[in-house]
């Protein structure tokens, strides 16, 4: 008969197991051999985005949500990657800032913030920048995480 110790080690360990054979994104889905479908929901927490390899097919579409727990967010697309687009106008979820193009602010409100339009194949890198709610304006991110988009 196992002993209240036992139990208790055995609970430590499958813990440990469990936190060991998650994902790198911390939340237990393997981000490998995630396919490329139509339409991408891009999931962003308070340190990590689900998928950060966001696959689509091409003329398909990309969605970003937030779930964190109290902040805002917002997606920021460099600069290069304008001549990419099937559209000419990014507006009006993205606005021309120097850092390339930011997306309109990503709170429970806005629920979610879609692109523009599709983006011809290749392989695209972004960030999404996490604040603090606040109501006087964006001021320095508390966090940048990496995120990238690639259309097959």
């Amino acid at each position: 008969m196992e002993t209240e110790n036992q139990r208790g080690i055995q609970a430590v360990l499958a813990l440990m197991l469990a936190f060991g054979c998650a994902g790198a994104n911390g939340t237990g889905a393997p981000e490998t051999g995630n396919t490329a479908s139509k339409y991408v929901i891009v999931q962003f927490m308070d340190a990590s985005i689900q998928p950060s390899v966001a696959r689509v097919l091409p003329g398909g579409d990309v969605v970003w949500r937030n779930n964190t727990t109290n902040m805002m967010g917002v997606v920021v697309l460099p600069a290069s990657i304008k001549q990419s687009f099937t559209c000419e106008e990014l507006r009006p979820r993205f606005e021309r800032v120097a850092a390339g193009y930011r997306s309109e602010p990503i709170t429970g409100e806005v629920e979610k913030v879609t692109l523009p339009c599709p983006l011809k194949p290749g392989s695209y890198s972004y960030e999404v920048h996490l604040f603090e709610v606040n109501f006087g304006g964006l001021s320095d991110p508390v966090r940048t995480l990496p995120g990238q988009i690639v259309v097959e």
